[in-house]
């Protein structure tokens, strides 16, 4: 599947926080961005919202089954997730490609498997993969395949799949406690992702759920890298399914529809319980250089730039807005009730 927007190779290293070039070079468009005047200058502001769409779709884009170490059949696992008010779904076994099963109602978008480097970290620069490649026909894996030993960097994964191949990657649980992942891995990766987990229900405890895994996310978007975050379940058994998952904006209810969307970043990630959060988002938009976020009930809505810089919070309100100043290289929203919470994906912003 071709990407609408190819990703692009880095162009410099990030030092000391200081960002030395253009960001998120090729990436701006005239579908989706719009030009505005700021107290700092001209920019350009892309807009992952910019298209208005039908539909809110709920997705679940990381999970196991019995092909792996999975406790479900590939169909056991679609029927649950169809029971709890999901739409659409794919799998991602480790080193196994899973086929949509038969007899499944959700939407399939695409066989996917998840690339892993089994049970032993690495933690030196550039030696972490466990990825999640989406819609694809084949596997990265090392010679003389063993299962759960098949290892590959990260950045070879990235080429052979998002570069060579032009497939949509996963960075996932970058916060995982067994795998953590230090600040030197992420700046030495190559950048051509499609997306890093903010959410990882299966693979963190309760102090590091709390905490989230944006830690990874904004240390690529502070590079001036386009990656967007999922909310996943990891599913593998148990009674902890829906955790974590992502709602899509669409104007059809298809592969297609879905996929384009994803691509774009139109789309929110969530955590909850059985496929609840009681955040209701009403309103997303940017008028000149102004976002402004509407929810249902009182909620902390805060703002987010580089480095993971709070550049604004509110406690208990149902609306907040933030103006560019145009500074921010990135600015993301995120909504917070107690233990819940719902990540929109970055404005990219661009001195003109």
């Amino acid at each position: 599947m071709k990407l609408l927007v190819k990703h692009v190779a880095i162009v410099a290293l990030f030092f000391s926080s200081v960002l030395t070039v253009n960001a998120f070079p090729g990436f701006f468009s005239s579908n989706n961005e719009q030009k505005v005047t700021t107290e700092s200058g001209n920019c350009r502001i892309y807009n992952p919202y910019a298209k208005t769409t039908k539909h809110s779709l709920k997705g679940q884009m990381h999970c196991h089954t019995i092909n792996s170490d999975g406790k479900l059949t590939p169909l056991e696992l679609c029927k649950r997730y169809q029971s709890i008010g999901f739409d659409f779904m794919t799998i991602t076994d480790h080193e196994y490609i899973t086929p949509e099963p038969e007899g499944n109602e959700l939407i399939w978008i695409g066989n996917s498997y998840e690339n892993t480097n089994g049970k032993t970290a690495t933690t030196t620069a550039a030696n972490y993969a466990h990825i999640c490649v989406y819609d694809t026909d084949s596997m990265l894996l090392a010679p003389n395949f063993t299962k759960y030993r098949s290892y590959k960097t990260i950045n070879e994964v990235q080429q052979f799949h998002e570069v060579e191949r032009n497939e949509m990657i996963n960075l996932c649980h970058p916060n995982w406690d067994g795998f953590y992942l230090p600040d030197s891995t992420m700046l030495n990766c190559n950048g051509n992702l499609s997306f890093v987990e903010c959410w990882n229900d299966g693979a963190a405890n309760d102090s590091m759920k709390l905490r989230s895994c944006c830690r990874g996310w904004d240390l690529f978007l502070s590079r001036g890298l386009r990656v967007y975050s999922l909310g996943v379940d990891d599913y593998h058994s148990g009674n902890s399914i829906g955790e974590g998952w992502v709602e899509v904006n669409t104007n059809s209810k298809n592969k297609k529809s879905i996929m384009s969307s994803l691509e774009k970043g139109n789309y929110v990630a969530a955590n909850g319980k059985l496929g609840v959060n009681p955040i209701a988002i009403k309103m997303i938009q940017l008028k000149r250089n102004v976002i402004s976020v509407q929810i249902e009930a009182p909620a902390t809505i805060r703002f987010i730039g580089k480095n993971g810089q709070v550049l604004k919070q509110e406690n208990s309100v149902t609306a907040s807005n933030y103006a560019i100043t145009g500074n921010e290289l990135y600015v993301r929203v995120e909504v917070w009730s107690g233990v819940y919470a719902k990540w929109l994906q970055p404005y990219f912003i661009e001195k003109i």
